[in-house]
């Protein structure tokens, strides 16, 4: 970044020094010029009216009478030449000057080259420059001017010398002050880039650092406004979900190692009691093959909710949508499960709407309903009521699952639907039944198949009479042509 930076302003204070010489150089030259003609047009204007007062003198005496007296400078010298190119009048001699703090500046008619004064004759107004055999840079301009009828030429030189002098003194301030600059640029350039990159480098080592062992570590940030400090604040929030995401594993893997360890446990301690005794009772074998079935069953469902799990979170479950009526599975639901309302007292009331056509995978569904049916019939004491009511409002479906009993504690509320999360775990394993498997993964396996049709679950309210749960899925292309809002849940 800093030879680039380099490069590009290296090549700008080039143009710029180029373009500065070049028009200053024009410019002293334009005023070169100008003065010449200047002097040349007060040089006539003299010479008309010394004429016009002293009509006696010759042209030749009031030449040399003005050259002499009236015209004499540092740097300028000039030369009267006649039709036949003889020197008619010149300037005093250089070496004669006071005060002249430049070099000598001697021009005599011989050292002008015989082209110029072959082509001042011949135009009426004439620039040239020429150098002098001391390698003295001389500008000339020649004029042609008529009196009483003949013609003369007005020369007049001036030295280029201090022009030259304030040029060379501006390339050599061009020649000192572009590579000064250039090495402040380049140094402080560098010093500002790594300055500037030095928090890149410290995230950079930090990020090095940080594996799954450390995933609490986080990016220094310098400055949050800057492009870097919303970098590092941007890495930092991704840290932050993979923590979570981390975090959630090993909670999964602890909590599905402890839910597994259980009913291995019993597996295992029902055949070790059975292998005791070299005989036992026909009854005590069948009591004891009656335990390690159920907690089999139970541990095939709960390995059957992990995978499901897994496959969900990799999303790798296909679903196999097809077109089935709501308010038939529900009806459904309720008859697979009226004997365990019977066995736990409990009355069961169904309201939907007719004709509920619905465009989903109707396995899912069912588990979904069959989870939330399976949680009332956990927590509602007996003699108690589960309501059940299917409606389309707003472009959904709308399914509430009520129950009588306890409210589910406002501080577990936020927490339900959270893998393996019991708000009471004795009492969720009291009533165990063929739905569910006690582990505290309905919920979550409920959410996840709403999301997965593009609808939600969530819980309605909880208080001390009932609880409530509402799931909400829209309408798709295949049911109804209505406009459609966003699940309420």
């Amino acid at each position: 970044m800093t030879l680039w930076y380099a490069a590009v302003l290296t090549l700008v204070l080039i143009a710029f020094a180029v373009t500065v010489y070049f028009l200053l150089a024009q410019t002293i030259s334009r005023l070169t010029d100008n003065s010449l003609k200047d002097v040349n047009d007060s040089l006539i204007a003299s010479i008309a009216a010394e004429k016009d007062e002293d009509e006696e003198k010759s042209d030749g005496e009031i030449f040399n009478e003005k050259l002499q007296e009236d015209f004499r400078f540092r740097d300028l010298a000039f030369i009267v030449f006649d039709e036949k190119q003889n020197v008619v009048a010149k300037s005093f001699d250089a070496n004669n000057r006071a005060n002249s703090q430049l070099p000598k500046f001697e021009v005599s008619a011989a050292q002008i080259p015989p082209e110029i004064i072959k082509n001042s004759a011949q135009n009426a107004e004439y620039f040239q420059t020429f150098f002098l055999p001391d390698k003295t840079e001389v500008k000339i301009f020649a004029q042609i001017i008529n009196f009483n009828g003949q013609n003369y030429v007005v020369a007049i030189l001036r030295s280029l010398t201090e022009q030259n002098q304030l040029l060379a003194k501006i390339r050599f301030i061009f020649f000192v002050v572009i590579p000064l600059v250039l090495l402040a640029a380049i140094f402080g350039g560098y010093y500002l880039a790594r300055k500037s990159l030095a928090p890149v480098v410290e995230m950079n080592k930090k990020a090095a650092l940080i594996s799954s062992t450390n995933l609490n570590e986080r990016l220094p940030i310098a400055n949050e406004k800057d492009e870097l400090g919303e970098l590092a604040t941007t890495f930092n929030q991704l840290l932050s979900r993979l923590e979570t995401s981390f975090e959630q594993q090993r909670r999964f893997m602890a909590d599905a190692s402890h839910e597994l360890r259980t009913p291995l446990a019993i597996v295992r301690g029902e055949a070790e009691v059975a292998l005791q005794k070299d005989s036992r009772s026909k009854d005590e074998y069948r009591e004891s093959l009656e335990i390690i079935d159920d907690e089999s069953k139970r541990l095939t469902r709960i390995v059957e909710d992990l995978f499901t799990l897994a496959r969900a979170d990799a999303g790798q479950y296909p679903l196999q949508k097809t077109d089935f009526y709501l308010d038939e599975l529900l009806a459904e639901c309720g008859r697979a499960v009226r004997t365990l309302f019977a066995k736990n007292n409990l009355s069961f009331n169904l309201e939907t709407e007719n004709e509920l056509l619905f465009h989903g995978d109707e396995t899912l569904i069912r588990r979904l309903i069959m989870n939330l049916l399976d949680n009332a019939i956990k927590y509602t004491p007996p003699i108690g009521e589960i309501f059940v009511s299917c409606k389309s409002e707003d472009g959904n479906y709308e399914i509430k699952v009520f129950n009588t009993g306890e409210a589910i504690p406002p501080e577990a509320q936020t927490h339900i639907f959270e893998r393996f999360y019991r708000t009471d775990k004795a009492r969720s394993r009291q009533k165990e039944n063929e739905i569910g498997t006690g582990a505290g993964l309905g919920l979550s396996i409920g959410r996840w198949i709403a999301k997965a049709h593009d609808g939600c679950l969530e819980l309605l309210f909880s208080n001390n009479l009932q609880t409530a749960f509402i799931i909400s899925l829209p309408f798709t292309s295949k049911t109804k042509y209505i406009f459609r809002k966003k699940p309420r849940c």
